[in-house]
């Protein structure tokens, strides 16, 4: 896992990477409506030049927040129009290495805008048996509900 700002590719992002195995069920981490969509995209590597072929879904929040889920499986996105409504916890996508990805893994992050339309990354807390809590790379963590 990667986490925020580090010094690999989230050098100016507020993201967290989480290594998952392709086709791993990826779930909504809040209610919202799907803003954008891509799952076109047939290839990940290491140049620069692939980060075009990521496939992904954005989600807006009731807040005017965003969240974008990256490097989705080709054609695994479970909705189909911009507008759809989508619960927390609910399945999304499953998991994948298109764009511009080094191995596996789903790439996490959260932004918004400021009153001038300026982009506004956030940090996440995630809910784990310790409480709300930033989460760090390299550590596990477990979801109470399991």
């Amino acid at each position: 896992m990667q986490d925020y700002y580090t010094h690999l590719t989230h050098k100016r992002r507020a993201a967290l990477d989480f290594r998952m195995p392709i086709g791993s069920t990826v779930c909504a981490a809040r209610e919202g409506v799907i803003y954008k969509t891509k799952q076109d995209g047939t290839k990940g590597g290491f140049q620069r030049s692939d980060r075009s072929f990521a496939n992904y879904i954005i989600i807006e929040h009731v807040d005017g927040s965003r969240a974008g889920y990256w490097h989705l499986r080709r054609n695994s996105i479970f909705f189909v129009n911009v507008g759809d409504s989508v619960l927390k916890g609910q399945p999304i996508a499953l998991s994948g290495n298109t764009g511009l990805t080094f191995f596996p893994h789903l790439h996490f992050i959260v932004w918004s805008f400021d009153k001038d339309r300026n982009f506004l990354q956030q940090p996440t807390r995630f809910r784990t048996q310790k409480g709300n809590r930033y989460i760090k790379a390299v550590h596990k963590y477990k979801n109470p509900g399991i």
